[in-house]
């Protein structure tokens, strides 16, 4: 069965493949097939693909269980592959069992799909996230715009693949980090789809909960309730295959929410006609206090790796909470404990402490205090943030000459924010960060704008162009605003090499953003007004417009460059295209504004020709 589950897994890599080859050669395809993009639905009332797969893997767990995570989770995949690898070096993952961190997977569903809704409702009475109702997101140029870079890619497949195996076991990543499983988990105490026994055939020896890799106690479950009722199987079938008696199968049966019930109820009554009998007591690997400590160290983590630097996703951040817990509990136990073990590595022997388990308390001790900078630098951070709601600042208006002076108390407050930034700056900048925050030299850049210190503001954007982590979309946004900046000290000191700067800083915004129709009208107006390349600028302006060819105003704008061309037909043409765009309520103060500039540019006649007669 583990061959079959492999090939499976392997074309769903082919499916994620050719989805990606499509959106290369095509520009546009359909939106990501990932659960997480449902929050788009949900907080923007987006409908993708995402949200469709996650409903339809909803409704068949209800009636199959959880098969979904077992058989189509790239994530599951490479877990089993990781798994897979170690145990060829001799390293075979260990199951971490903990009575509280496996509702983490719950809360984070509760956050991701359920808590925008709340509170939307809370902040503003409104049930729909849009008032013209869900709109069709299926299709997207943007297939990237909402993964991570490569530099935040290949660490996190190292987190939640080999570090959680490591760790915390065959599947670590889905018993104690993923979000989708919390919504499964529930899901699947509801189904009738199982894995179950047949009395005739076992004989107790255990073979299944040998191989299972999803941390079930196969051969418990079964000689109790006569099928696995843990929603954490993920009908992987291993046990099935495994099985010398070909006593387990997959079917239907009573959902296990049901004969959990029933099995407790019989537990009673036998309890109240035997005084004498005793429930057994299920033994597990933590005591409470250990719980308690591990699940506040958990969320101590989570919250300080969550953003960090601005590039830290959520579902990374839990991955590193989940490996980070594991660690300091297994460093406790070595200063704590005379014999400890991590896989093959003897980290305390009688009470002695091995050189390896000395590295081991080292280490441990190094990431406690790595983890304490962090969760002090995300609250900094935030805290800029927080102070930063009392301005309003529009960083378009801050790009013009003469924007209007800030009075004395939003100076003091921009200020006070800049202070919290340099403080978690990284330490060749002054700071006692580790990193430069793409996301926080953005804002900074703003603030520095606000205070016309020109020089800062260049400098924090050149560092959001150079961050090896942030997305397209930031770093061509970067480079936008570097040129109305270099635009903006051109005009003030009548300086034509800043111009030519600022025209090649926006060639440069092209090539990261070549599916962004605004670049290529900034660029064109660039060539046109500073460059007086008519030639560009109307070539980049039909790059715009094939972009989004349903933009009136682009349309517009590319008129007077084709009349200034001498192109009369290709400018009457662009107007059309506008009037045939505009809505009804707005096209009569268009003809005026077509037929004012068709005079201007000398073609009297054909303006009195141009629109419907009145």
């Amino acid at each position: 069965m583990g061959r079959r589950r492999a090939a499976v897994l392997i074309l769903v890599h082919v499916a994620i493949a050719a989805h990606i080859a499509h959106w290369k050669i095509a520009g546009e395809t359909i939106s990501p097939v990932e659960p997480s993009e449902s929050m788009q639905t949900l907080e923007q009332g987006i409908v993708n693909a995402g949200f469709i797969f996650f409903a339809a893997a909803i409704l068949l767990t209800l009636i199959f269980g959880r098969f979904v995570c077992g058989w189509a989770c790239h994530i599951v995949a490479l877990q089993d592959l990781c798994g897979w690898m170690m145990k060829k070096i001799g390293i075979r993952p260990v199951a971490f069992r903990s009575r509280l961190l496996v509702w983490a997977p719950l809360g984070l569903a509760l956050y991701m799909f359920v808590w925008p809704t709340v509170r939307r409702i809370w902040l503003t009475g409104e049930l729909h996230p849009r008032p013209d109702g869900f709109v069709s997101g299926v299709t997207t140029t943007e297939f990237w715009e909402t993964f991570p870079g490569i530099a935040i890619a290949i660490p996190f497949l190292l987190i939640c693949g080999f570090a959680t195996v490591y760790f915390l076991g065959a599947k670590g990543f889905c018993t104690y980090g993923c979000p989708y499983g919390g919504v499964f988990y529930p899901v699947d105490r509801l189904s009738p789809g199982r894995i179950i026994m047949d009395p005739n055939r076992c004989d107790g020896n255990g073979h299944c909960t040998a191989v299972c890799t999803s941390n079930v106690r196969v051969h418990e479950e079964i000689k109790q309730f006569g099928m696995v009722v843990d929603p954490g199987c993920m009908k992987c079938m291993d046990c099935v295959s495994a099985c010398p008696t070909d006593a387990l199968s997959f079917g239907f049966a009573k959902p296990s929410i049901a004969v959990k019930r029933a099995a407790k109820r019989a537990a009673k009554s036998a309890a109240r006609k035997s005084s004498k009998t005793k429930r057994p007591r299920r033994a597990y690997d933590l005591s409470w206090p250990e719980e308690i400590a591990l699940a506040a160290i958990f969320l101590t983590t989570f919250f300080a790796t969550r953003g960090l630097y601005g590039v830290v996703p959520l579902l990374m951040a839990v991955g590193l909470a989940g490996c980070c817990t594991f660690i300091l509990w297994k460093g406790w136990r070595v200063v704590r404990t005379p014999n400890v073990r991590l896989h093959k590595l003897q980290l305390r022997f009688k009470g002695k402490l091995r050189p390896v388990g000395a590295a081991y308390v080292a280490g441990s001790t190094v990431l406690a205090v790595l983890i304490l900078q962090s969760l002090t630098i995300n609250i900094i951070t935030q805290s800029a943030r927080n102070t930063l709601n009392a301005v309003q600042l529009d960083k378009q208006a801050l790009l013009k000459l003469g924007h209007a002076p800030l009075d004395e108390t939003d100076i003091a407050i921009i200020e006070r924010a800049l202070t919290r930034y340099e403080l978690v700056a990284p330490i060749w900048r002054g700071g006692f960060g580790l990193a430069n925050n793409p996301s926080a030299d953005n804002t900074m850049a703003i603030l520095y704008l606000a205070l016309d210190r020109y020089d800062e503001a260049h400098a924090a954007l050149e560092r959001v162009v150079s961050a090896i982590a942030p997305k397209a979309k930031m770093r061509g946004e970067a480079l936008m605003d570097i040129a109305a900046l270099q635009m903006l000290r051109a005009r003030t000191n009548q300086d034509r090499a800043l111009a030519d700067q600022a025209i090649a800083t926006l060639a440069r915004a092209t090539r990261v953003l070549p599916h962004d129709p605004a670049v290529f009208e900034t660029y064109a107006a660039a060539l046109f007004q500073t460059g007086n390349d008519l030639d560009g600028a109307i070539v980049n302006m039909r790059i715009a417009l094939d972009l989004d060819p349903f933009h009136v105003e682009r349309w517009m704008h590319i008129a007077p460059l084709l009349l200034m061309k001498g192109d009369i037909d290709g400018a009457i043409e662009a107007l059309d295209h506008a009037l045939d765009q505009a809505p009804l309520e707005q096209r009569d103060a268009l003809i005026q504004r077509g037929r004012a500039l068709l005079r201007q540019m000398g073609h009297a006649d054909r303006a009195a020709q141009w629109g419907p007669r009145e």
